[in-house]
């Protein structure tokens, strides 16, 4: 995708306050701008031209919302197998199935309130 280059300036901007965040909030922020798709590059230099002591330069390429693009079944039906099989091991000697139980509701109900994100996507496919 080719990004106009009033939404480069646009995102320059954006991207300069947040190398001004703290590290966590930094990293918050380009986690949710890679969730839709946005890849950022940010290379710092010492450079003693610039006011703050740094050079920044910053790339940025878009492409397709990663969310648009998951196979939300998929994921359902390994969900559903998932809480089959350990619902299948209450009440088996020496097994405790309860724990892993829990953890799979909490995901179940995200997915039923509707959420679709990467993050969702891939605790789910990552169930054994």
């Amino acid at each position: 995708m080719t990004v106009s280059a009033e939404l480069k300036e646009k995102f320059e901007i954006w991207a300069r306050e947040i190398l001004a965040l703290p590290d966590g909030e930094m990293f918050e922020r380009l986690v949710e701008a890679a969730k839709v798709g946005l890849v950022i590059s940010i290379k710092m230099q010492r450079s003693p031209t610039q006011e703050n002591g740094l050079a920044v330069e910053i790339e940025m390429t878009t492409g397709e919302d990663k969310r648009d693009s998951l196979d939300w079944q998929k994921a359902e039906d390994h969900l559903t197998t998932c809480l089959k099989a350990y619902k299948e091991l209450v009440g088996q000697p020496n097994v405790n199935p309860f724990f892993a139980l829990g953890v799979l509701a909490s995901i179940q109900q995200r997915f039923e309130k509707g959420e679709r994100t990467v993050e969702l996507y891939n605790e789910i496919m990552e169930l054994e």
